[in-house]
């Protein structure tokens, strides 16, 4: 049992290492273009910057160097006058990377998802073969142009409804027209009468 579990937990951190090397390899300079699209990792303690070097650490020193990354933080003159990245002890570094790197793995099985999708791949299943993730630049021009698209669509079709209700606001005035103009004529019979 023991066994199982030890080989269970090797294979998250596969997973994981795995994960935060494909998120890094789409990025032409991780460093300052590294951001999260379709997971949400935010926190109130750490800044994206922070995150996107914490990251890029964590992929160049290795899981578990919590204490090399400690020392790049210091060593960099980012993060010079950042306070409070700098006095971190160790474990919440490391905790904090944890936390990256399994954002890192969901985000990169969203994109490997929207990839499919792109490509018509089926999305679902145990035996989904490898796919060659798109650079993030392309895949954000790709997500913009559907958004534009939809957002088009969306606009044409609100048009369309305007122009219904503009036609049966005519037929509305007119109807009011002819029953003025029927009101009047039965007022004017009724006063000479």
């Amino acid at each position: 049992k023991m066994i199982e579990r030890g080989e269970k937990k090797m294979d998250d951190l596969k997973g994981l290492q795995r994960g935060t090397k494909m998120l890094i390899s789409i990025f032409e300079n991780p460093w300052k273009q590294l951001e999260f699209t379709f997971t949400n990792c935010k926190d109130k303690m750490f800044t994206a910057e922070e995150d996107r070097y914490l990251l890029c650490w964590t992929h160049k020193f290795g899981y578990g160097q919590w204490e090399a990354i400690k020392m790049s933080i210091r060593r960099s003159p980012e993060f010079r006058f950042d306070y409070f990245l700098r006095s971190l002890p160790v474990e919440l570094i490391g905790r904090r990377c944890e936390q990256l790197m399994k954002a890192a793995e969901k985000e990169v099985e969203s994109i490997e998802k929207w990839a499919r999708e792109q490509k018509g791949l089926p999305t679902e299943g145990d035996d989904l073969p490898p796919i060659g993730l798109p650079r993030f630049d392309v895949m954000r021009l790709e997500i913009r142009k559907k958004a534009l698209q939809e957002t088009e669509s969306k606009r044409q079709d609100l048009e369309g409804k305007v122009l219904d209700i503009e036609e049966q606001m005519k037929k509305v005035q007119d109807r009011l027209k002819v029953l003025n103009e029927y009101t009047r004529e039965v007022s004017s019979r009724n006063a000479k009468a």
